[in-house]
């Protein structure tokens, strides 16, 4: 079961289903489930078009049970969700959080035992076209654990399911350092894609733009190591280098979000970085405008 059937859950779940796999998607977008299960999960995967059969669902309308989850929402999404997924969630499935930003694990873990709980990232880009049909421009990679640290039978089934789904999974024993990489890396591209309204390629062909994603991966990292997280800023630089390269025509969800007048995640990846640093009483100048700016223009 993914929760959260908007362009990353779609993806994976339709992965998952070309993969062989039982899959429900879970959503509250109405013509987005109608046209899944009357026509299927259009995939459009760099130059190749898929057709993934899973069924979706509203929360109200599935009563499972389960025996793996994917959470997908925002951030701000997650309670909710959970909580319209209660009864279809045993007290054995595991729950793997792939979402963006911090403090994900801490809402879960509201809901379901720790050691139920599995924590990760994915570099994977996806764009939800319109009802039933996405796109993906290219590749990535997804590394989870589970947060108790455990290497267990579980989180290897899961991780040979994702890597077999084309989803290129590995177990990371270094997760939550993998998590903090992944909050500079949209702490910078996310951010300032939507403040300038563009894909990725506008931050590419700018001066600008390549000097400020440096400096918010500076201020982000600076955070994480002085809360004793080992984090490595050659590795978040190659990523960022990447996307300027292969993903220029990308827009990050932060982007899709402000075009189609919805919330973004920026309180959970800018917002909370600059909550932790102020506790930590470390300047984080540059992530906390763009963090302001964002909210600016949430607010039109």
């Amino acid at each position: 079961m993914v929760i959260g059937a908007g362009a990353m859950g779609s993806l994976f779940g339709g992965r998952l289903a070309l993969a062989g796999h039982q899959v429900t998607l879970i959503d509250v977008w109405q013509e987005h489930i109608d046209a899944i299960n009357a026509r299927g999960l259009t995939l459009n995967l760099v130059g190749e078009t898929h057709v993934a059969r899973c069924a979706a669902s509203r929360p109200n309308d599935f009563d499972g049970p389960v025996d793996f989850t994917i959470l997908f929402t925002k951030s701000h999404q997650s309670r909710a969700a959970l909580a319209g997924m209660a009864r279809s969630i045993r007290a054995d499935t595991p729950i793997l959080t792939l979402q963006n930003g911090l403090g994900n694990v801490e809402t879960i873990a509201e809901w379901v035992a720790h050691d139920q709980i599995i924590a990760g990232t994915t570099t994977f880009p996806s764009i939800l076209e319109g009802p039933g049909q996405i796109s993906s421009s290219g590749v990535g990679q997804t590394r989870i654990m589970t947060i108790s640290g455990q290497r267990t039978q579980v989180l290897e089934q899961i991780a040979a399911a994702l890597d077999r789904s084309g989803l290129n999974c590995d177990i990371d024993e270094n997760v939550e350092a993998t998590i903090w990489k992944k909050v500079a890396f949209n702490a910078a591209l996310n951010a300032l894609t939507a403040v300038a309204g563009s894909p990725v390629k506008v931050i590419a062909d700018s001066d600008h733009g390549r000097d400020l994603a440096e400096k918010v991966v500076e201020e982000v990292l600076s955070v994480a190591r002085a809360k004793g997280i080992p984090v490595n800023a050659a590795a978040v630089e190659a990523s960022i280098a990447m996307a300027l390269r292969d993903h220029r025509e990308h827009q990050p969800s932060m982007l899709q979000d402000l075009l189609a007048g919805r919330r973004t995640e920026i309180d959970s990846i800018n917002g909370a970085v600059v909550r932790q640093a102020a506790q930590l009483d470390i300047p984080i100048p540059v992530t906390e405008t763009l963090w302001r700016l964002v909210k600016l223009i949430e607010s039109k």
